[in-house]
């Protein structure tokens, strides 16, 4: 019973490597999720300058810029097939008539996307044919090297956006050292960054007095959230540094 065992097997073994199929390991799945792309080409559109459209992503949702507005849709793949939608609540800021058709024109794309292939630098949506309906390219996630300026704080009960006569700065080096200003005095501390996490420790700050209360107020603000702060998320020239339960901390913007 033992030799006629070992035969067959052998014999299944055989037939496994004629077929070149059962030997072969079996293909990964691609996944979109927690990823994050821009715009770089709609069909026979030119893109709008400063009118950058986003997607990330994430947890069953694509949600970013459509170069105008915020929006959000719910997002199924299976293997290299697509289905995104239906377009879910959106802001309703006005934009000038060419950024507001360049939306439309993005999340028609979206919309109508059936299938996808990607790789670590593009990202293209294809039509039920197999025709490019969008074309994104991997967002950038690098600290260093770019200056960052504070736009909104959350200081605990809403985010609000920096006072106008005041500056907050965030500059990362490459050491793991973050430094700039709260509005008010200067600072300094550590980071510790990998993947979508971060988290900073070791604030030093000057202890200059400022005569605003408000600006005191803020520079406290920035501090305190600073300190809650667990993970971040690139969108563009954007960065969410987000808390815990991935509410936002602080929004910094690219300091050109």
């Amino acid at each position: 019973m033992k030799l006629f065992w070992i035969a067959t097997m052998g014999l299944f073994g055989a037939f496994g490597l004629l077929d070149g199929k059962s030997m072969e390991p079996a293909a990964s799945t691609p996944t979109l999720d927690g990823s994050t792309w821009i715009l770089s080409s709609l069909p026979g559109k030119n893109l709008v300058a400063d009118a950058t459209a986003t997607a990330r992503f994430a947890d069953g949702r694509v949600s970013g810029s459509d170069g105008c507005n915020r929006y959000s849709m719910p997002f199924t793949t299976n293997g290299t097939a697509i289905q995104i939608g239906p377009q879910g609540p959106s802001t309703l800021m006005a934009c000038a008539e060419e950024s507001m058709a360049q939306a439309e024109a993005f999340l028609a794309a979206l919309i109508s996307a059936r299938g996808f292939r990607y790789n670590a630098e593009t990202l293209d949506l294809l039509d039920g044919d197999g025709a490019v309906m969008a074309t994104l390219v991997a967002q950038a996630k690098a600290l260093s090297g770019v200056p960052w300026k504070v736009v909104n704080i959350n200081n605990g009960q809403a985010i609000v956006g920096v006072m106008a006569d005041s500056t907050v700065t965030m500059v990362f080096d490459d050491e793991g050292r973050v430094s700039g200003t709260t509005g008010c005095n200067q600072y300094n501390a550590t980071f510790q960054a990998l993947g979508d996490a971060i988290q900073f420790s070791s604030v030093v700050t000057t202890r200059m007095a400022c005569p605003d209360p408000a600006i005191m107020e803020q520079e406290t603000a920035f501090l305190r959230a600073l300190e809650l702060v667990t993970n971040l998320s690139f969108e563009s020239n954007r960065i969410d540094l987000l808390r815990e339960d991935g509410s936002i901390a602080i929004i910094l913007m690219r300091d050109r």
